[in-house]
């Protein structure tokens, strides 16, 4: 029973004696909590500068600055409007504010002071959290200015967009002799099935004589927003495939001259639509 009457005292002397502790730090330690201010201030002040010297970098590789890094900026400057406003009341403080007044700044200023603290010890962004990289334009990087509007590209047209709203093509192939405008055709068609969103995603790669499989699954890839690290050409291919059994997609292999094997590249025809 007296182990117990000792423990519950030393619980009430510990919420008695903490308050009191720090309303004398306010009360005496005024120039100590002004001099702390101070220095969280220079401290976020250089990580400010860090933060907007990597959002430089990261605006030059056309990188999307994440809401976080953002919000963490707006704070430093809002806490940074407090404090120069908090440092005009200290100056003033041998002249102005003196017992209760001076009470309250003191608890004010530990108060922001803190504040700045958090913020400089949420400055250590990791690059995952930072920034991530823009999504590229897609088929909407190419003109349509150089679309000739005939009788058979129209109906070339038509019925291409009419293969791919049936939904149970896989392949469809498009044939003709060079120069006859194919490429433009299937551009065009790329960007209306973009903009109707017939698909969530429309790619586009040039194949061309020398089809070099690394450089089919390199664009796609740039088009997927997707980096590939697979150092050989099969593990290349199977991160192409996953990726693109995420989503409904439209690749467009422009220029193919000879037949391709399309898992090679990391393409499957029961997950993706394709045009060639």
């Amino acid at each position: 029973m007296e182990d117990i009457a000792i423990t519950i005292t030393a619980k009430i002397l510990e919420y008695l004696v903490k308050p009191l502790s720090d309303h004398a730090r306010y009360i005496f330690g005024f120039n100590k909590i002004v001099r702390n201010l101070h220095d969280q201030k220079v401290k976020l002040i250089s990580s400010q500068r860090r933060l907007n010297e990597r959002m430089k970098e990261a605006r030059r590789k056309t990188e999307i600055i994440e809401e976080a890094v953002e919000k963490w900026m707006n704070d430093v400057i809002c806490v940074l409007e407090e404090v120069e406003k908090l440092e005009e009341k200290t100056k003033e403080n041998t002249r102005c504010y003196h017992g209760p007044f001076q009470y309250l700044l003191a608890k004010e200023v530990a108060r922001v002071t803190e504040k700045m603290a958090i913020l400089n010890t949420n400055s250590n962004f990791n690059s995952e959290s930072f920034s991530r990289r823009t999504e590229l334009p897609g088929m909407k990087y190419f003109s349509s200015k150089n679309f000739v509007h005939s009788k058979s590209t129209e109906r070339a047209y038509n019925e291409l967009m009419e293969a791919l709203n049936d939904g149970k093509n896989r392949m469809i192939g498009l044939l003709g002799m060079g120069g006859a405008g194919k490429t433009t055709l299937v551009e065009v068609v790329g960007k209306e099935a973009e903009e109707s969103h017939l698909f969530d995603k429309v790619v586009m790669a040039v194949v061309s004589h020398n089809s070099v499989v690394t450089n089919i699954q390199g664009q796609i890839a740039d088009s997927l927003g997707l980096i590939l690290k697979e150092e050989t050409p099969v593990g290349r291919a199977q991160r192409l495939s996953t990726s693109l059994e995420n989503e409904r997609t439209l690749v467009i292999l422009d220029d193919v001259w000879q037949r391709l094997n399309l898992e090679a590249i990391g393409i499957h025809l029961y997950s993706v639509a394709l045009s060639y």
